[in-house]
């Protein structure tokens, strides 16, 4: 089964708080990056994506956004 959105939540809000603990004032990471860590075979870029924009706060920037379908699987 591929990774739901809650799944990518859990695990912004994970990295978001180790690098709180470890006095980070700022995090970076890519989807592929995010899709890795879960290890889903099937994971989607528009559900990481996505998830990612829901865990964004005022001030977040995304640095390369998602511009349509093109190349997701």
């Amino acid at each position: 089964m591929p990774a739901k959105i809650a799944d990518y939540k859990r695990l912004i809000e994970n990295l978001k708080t180790e690098a709180n603990q470890a006095g980070k004032k700022y995090i970076e990471f890519s989807a592929k990056e995010l899709m890795a860590k879960l290890d889903e075979s099937n994971a989607t870029l528009i559900t990481c994506c996505s998830a990612m924009q829901q865990c964004m706060l005022e001030g977040d920037i995304m640095i390369v956004a998602p511009t349509g379908k093109k190349n997701v699987s």
